[in-house]
């Protein structure tokens, strides 16, 4: 791959692995909505879709009649299908570094606070006056945990609700640092100061690679 598109490919992810190891390294729980953090997914994912199927599968023919202006169309149907996903996922919370012992009970008071009716079964949590069931996924290696929609029946207004309140505790929360972060950090970095120097070294040969993505 030369450089022009190591960059494109690879630069996006590095934004992306960098932002998720920075966030793993503060000292307090940071919590995601589901779109926040398939957005941010998906922005991370763009670059390699440039390089990747969108090149692969260039509509030359419409190429021919609209010129460079294919690319624009190109993206636009990426962002459509990044929001189609986002309409069509299970509601869902991420939290990232906060420990187990730490989110469970902060999560039930959370819920009984929402709805006197809240109860467990399992891993699993039922409210049913806010109209939310949800599942509770937790990855010790990483100190993250999701809460995902258990069942298609979820009121959008009970888990903004939850949302709001989690956000509001988990404010209040101090953890230490997950310094697996740091390997996030490293990654990010490590692609994007190689797509920088390869960038840098070869101008060449990225303006024409650049020549040849753009206008074939």
């Amino acid at each position: 791959m030369d450089p022009f598109r190591f960059l494109l490919g690879f630069g996006p992810l590095a934004v992306y692995l960098v932002f998720i190891g920075v966030i793993n390294l503060l000292r307090r729980p940071v919590i995601l909505s589901g779109w926040q953090d398939t957005l941010a997914m998906a922005l991370g994912l763009a670059g390699l879709m440039v390089v990747g199927p969108l090149n692969l599968f260039f509509p030359v023919a419409a190429f021919l009649r609209f010129g460079p202006w294919v690319w624009v169309f190109l993206l636009a149907l990426y962002g459509l299908i990044v929001v189609l996903v986002l309409f069509w996922a299970r509601p869902r919370l991420v939290i990232y570094n906060i420990g187990y012992t730490d989110l469970r009970p902060l999560v039930s008071e959370t819920a009984v606070s929402l709805d006197e009716d809240a109860r467990w079964a399992g891993e699993s949590l039922f409210l049913p006056n806010l109209g939310v069931q949800l599942h509770l996924e937790y990855s010790a290696l990483m100190k993250n945990a999701l809460l995902v929609a258990v069942g298609s029946r979820q009121d959008p207004e009970g888990w903004k609700q939850l949302e709001g309140e989690l956000r509001l505790q988990l404010a209040k929360v101090r953890s230490s640092r997950n310094w697996s972060g740091l390997a996030l950090v490293a990654m990010g970095s490590l692609l994007a100061l190689g797509g920088i120097l390869g960038v840098l070294g070869s101008p060449e040969i990225v303006a024409e690679s650049f020549r040849e993505l753009i206008f074939r």
